[in-house]
């Protein structure tokens, strides 16, 4: 599986982008800034290729991807956000494109 998020947008409060799996469409995403400041110290995941592994949310209870070695960050798990149908339409996590390797 190979998951590619490609950010396009970039302003002082968000990093807008689309997640790619296989190379197709999977769904928009939203970070925090590209730049760290007072309210995201860490600012969204640099740019690289990372492990990922997707694994049961205790938190969230359903399956979502786990980032294995991000600099700054550890290992962040990388969240679904839904609307009111709980569909993930946006994919909340990380220059412009990164590159996530992982078992299907």
């Amino acid at each position: 599986m190979l998951l590619t998020l490609i950010r396009n947008h970039f302003t002082p409060s968000e990093t807008l982008g689309r997640l790619y799996i296989n190379r197709k469409l999977f769904c928009d995403t939203l970070e925090p800034p590209a730049v760290p400041n007072a309210q995201h110290p860490k600012g969204c995941i640099p740019v690289g290729r990372y492990k990922v592994q997707v694994t049961l949310s205790p938190k969230f209870g359903r399956l979502l991807p786990l980032l294995y070695h991000v600099p700054v960050h550890g290992v962040p798990a990388a969240t679904c956000g839904g609307g009111e149908s709980g569909s993930p339409e946006h994919f909340n996590a990380a220059e412009r494109q990164s590159v996530c390797e992982g078992a299907e």
